[in-house]
Order: structure tokens, then sequence, then C-alpha cells
């Protein structure tokens, strides 16, 4: 706690410093992106990942001394933080991330030009903003040239939080996805000797706990002579990797089951012990994906949590230990850029996991009730 406190002095010492600098009332500009890295992550730890609220699998899949791109999916808005804290605590404190932002982001807000000026304390932090609809190539020339030292990156190949809960989504001005081999190859292309590679990590957030699990996948490796074609591979590969690290926590089992009660109209009413015995129908077809220790471990307290999350939200009604269902309510489509989480909680989080077809199949077969069928020898 003496660590943290002196940390968060310090933080807040170096911001008050930045606006000195602003006003040319100090000469150096402050940074955090050097020894006052680690005061960034305590009070990082502080905030968001203290208390058990933060998990971490694969972290030993941290890449040293290996140009690096982290290629994640962008939930939340402190993704940045809570990725970068794993990433440099599993690298024994020695990899300083650059985080790569489009520049508008605080576009028509007071937190842009205002005496907060939020963007320059993000710059602060290893920050480095693009052009998002423009992008120049003096723009993406220093995160070339960062990896050429050996550096790592954190980007968000879906170039925008999801709304939905999905994955990636593709609104209007967004048609496809990034290209993290991109700055890979033009690295390689510049360094012939450089090894070039990117790791996807996945934050997946338990609304109900208040709990992250961050996740690692294997390192993808581009080759030196990748055509356009095979780098477009590669960023398919990452992707898929990256969707196949999804955390699946008992809001999303409950969710899904209670979603597909709805739409295959199965009936209004679902006790909670049927609830909680086709969640354990499901899991055992689940064995090659991430799933949280508590849903065996704490399988009903966390349900419980969940079905008082979900009748708080107007999504069920709870008596005892039935539960109703509001079907209009779970089965709504609330518009892409509003605040899904909050209108529809249910397909929000069902939506997390859409993308998992081995657990959809599961399900399926479980509010179907369809036999599952033994797998060829």
């Amino acid at each position: 706690m003496i660590k943290q406190t002196k940390s968060v002095i310090i933080v807040c010492w170096l911001i008050f410093k930045r606006y000195l600098y602003r006003f040319k009332l100090c000469r150096t500009k402050p940074t955090f992106v050097d020894h006052n890295f680690i005061h960034v992550i305590r009070v990082t730890e502080l905030l968001w990942t203290n208390r058990g609220r933060l998990r971490v699998l694969g972290g030993d899949r941290v890449l040293q001394d290996c140009a690096t791109i982290y290629a994640g999916n962008h939930h939340l808005v402190n993704d940045p933080f809570v990725m970068g804290v794993p990433v440099f605590r599993c690298s024994g404190n020695r990899i300083v991330l650059r985080f790569m932002m489009r520049i508008d982001f605080f576009e028509g807000t007071i937190l842009r030009r205002s005496l907060l000026d939020l963007e320059s304390i993000l710059a602060m932090c290893g920050t480095w903003f693009i052009n998002r609809d423009n992008i120049q190539l003096s723009q993406l020339k220093r995160f070339v040239n960062w990896l050429r030292t050996k550096g790592s990156i954190l980007m968000y190949p879906g170039r925008t939080r999801t709304r939905s809960g999905l994955l990636m989504e593709y609104r209007e001005g967004i048609p496809e996805f990034g290209s993290v081999s991109f700055l890979l190859a033009q690295a390689q292309r510049l360094d012939k000797e450089l090894t070039a590679a990117s790791v996807p990590v996945t934050r997946t957030f338990n609304p109900v706990s208040v709990r992250s699990t961050v996740a690692f996948g294997e390192a993808v490796y581009l080759s030196p002579t990748a055509s356009r074609s095979e780098q477009r591979e590669f960023d398919y590969e990452v992707l898929h990797r990256m969707a196949d690290l999804v955390e699946i926590n008992v809001p999303h089992l409950a969710s899904l089951v209670l979603y597909l009660t709805a739409l295959h109209a199965r009936g209004d009413l679902i006790s909670i012990s049927d609830l909680k015995h086709k969640i354990e129908k499901i899991l055992p077809r689940l064995k090659n994906r991430h799933v949280a220790p508590e849903v065996k471990q704490h399988l009903s307290k966390e349900l419980a949590a969940t079905l008082k999350f979900l009748q708080k939200r107007g999504m069920i009604d709870q008596q005892k230990n039935t539960i109703s269902l509001h079907k209009e309510a779970i089965l709504a489509s609330p518009g892409i850029d509003g605040n899904y989480k909050k209108l529809n909680p249910v397909k929000y989080l069902t939506n997390q996991i859409l993308h998992l077809p081995d657990l959809i199949m599961a399900a399926e077969d479980t509010i179907l009730d369809i036999a599952t069928q033994p797998s060829p020898n």
C-alpha cells in the first residue's frame, strides 16, 4: 500500500508538471514511458485490477526481445491499461507498450482541449495517435521504427469498441478489420534480420462480478517474404486465435440459455434448478475452451448474482425458484450505436460468445432436448 500511495503521488505530480510545461513554466516535458512507467502500472492496478479483479491466462506467452504487436479485442475504454498491466508484469517489468489510438477519440468533448487535456496525458503513457479515416504514413512510421527496436505495440484490429458485445463490429465507416501484418511486414522489410510476431490477447469482462480475464494466445510469426495475400491470411489467423481466447463465465451461460429459451419459444417460465441443470449439461462439451473456474466451483452463487443482475435490468422476474422471462426485452435488438449493454444485457452477454460454434451447438441441443451424438472415432 505504501508503494501504491507513493505511485499515486508521483503520477499526480507528473501530470501537474505537464500543465506547467504546457504553460511554459517547466522546461522539461514529463513522460511516463521511462522508469516512471511502474507508477502508472501501480495506479492502474489500484483502480482496475486489484482485489482479484484481474485474472491472467497464458502470461508465459508474452514475448521478450521480439518485435511484437499485441492484437486485442476492444471491449471497454480502459482496455489499454488493463491489457498493459499483464504485459508489463509478465515480462518481468521490462516491456513498456506503445498504444495505437485514433486521434479524434475526444473530438467534440471537453476532454480534449480543456484544462484536463486527457489526450496529452495518454500521450505521456505511450499512446501514439493515428487518423483512422485517413491514416498518414508519417503516423505509421513511428510504429514501424519502434518495432525495429524490438519494441511492443498494442493495437485493436477491430478499430473500435464493441457496442453490442460482439468480438468485432463493422459499423458505418468501418468495412473491415485493420491489418496487423502491415506494420510487421514494413519493419521486417527495413530490417532483414528482424523477427516479427503478433500475440493475440483477449479481455473478457464479467459485468456481474466486475472481474476481467486477460488471455494471451500463441504468437503468430510473419514470414519476411510474405506476399500481400499471405499477410492477409496472417491477419485472419490472428483474429481467429483472438476469438478463441474468450473466457466463458456464468453470466454468459445463463444469458445464452435464457436467450435460446425465448428464441425457440420454449415457454415463459424456467426454474432456477432447471437453468442450473442446463448449464451443467453444456459444460462437458467445452473441453477446449477457457471456462472460468467459478463456473464449476461456485455455480449456484454466481447464478444467483447473475439473475439478480438481469432482474434489476428488466430482463426477468424471479420469485423463489421460478424465473419469468420478459421475452420482448430479451429478443429486442437495440441500435448498435446505443447503450446495448444497458438496454439488453442478455443479448449483450450472448453476443460475446456467439462466435464459439461448439458452445452454441451444445446450448441449442440442450434447449431443444436433442440427444448428443457420440463423436466418430
